[in-house]
């Protein structure tokens, strides 16, 4: 049976890491840590969706259009989220949505674990690996520079 009210949902989510209730704030959000590590940031959006939200990286972070372009075409081979910016500030989050009324309570928490696990992929290695792609083209594309001005 698919989950229809949004209470049902979180109640689910909640239920699958051991958290009997599980309630959102006021605007309609929640955290939970996997691994003792890990925060997940939850947002009911609407009706029917819940977006997950998992910041990448830490420190300053400087966003050139070299790395927002690697960003997007990263987009391109994930399979459950995106890459993102999390809203008024230069911190880039891995994001995924799920619609509740496509899932009863295991498929929801299915959907949910997919979404962590892709993410901290994302945070343990892929992020600094595209920066540091990013970096090294950058280097490399002004050294061919400098080269063919000298020529």
């Amino acid at each position: 049976m698919t989950i229809n009210y949004m209470h049902d949902a979180v109640q689910s989510i909640g239920r699958s890491v051991g958290v009997n209730d599980l309630t959102p704030n006021a605007a309609g959000a929640f955290e939970l840590v996997f691994f003792n590590q890990l925060s997940v940031y939850f947002q009911i959006v609407g009706e029917t969706e819940i977006e997950l939200q998992i910041r990448l990286g830490e420190g300053e972070l400087r966003l050139t259009t070299d790395l927002m372009e690697a960003m997007l075409a990263a987009n391109l081979g994930l399979r459950r989220g995106r890459l993102s910016l999390e809203p008024g500030m230069d911190r880039v989050v891995y994001c995924g949505r799920i619609n509740t009324a496509h899932h009863d309570a295991a498929s929801l928490t299915t959907a949910v674990m997919a979404i962590v696990r892709e993410g901290l992929q994302l945070r343990l290695e892929g992020f600094d690996r595209l920066r540091a792609e990013v970096a090294v083209r950058k280097s490399t594309a002004d050294v061919m520079s400098e080269t063919l001005m000298r020529v």
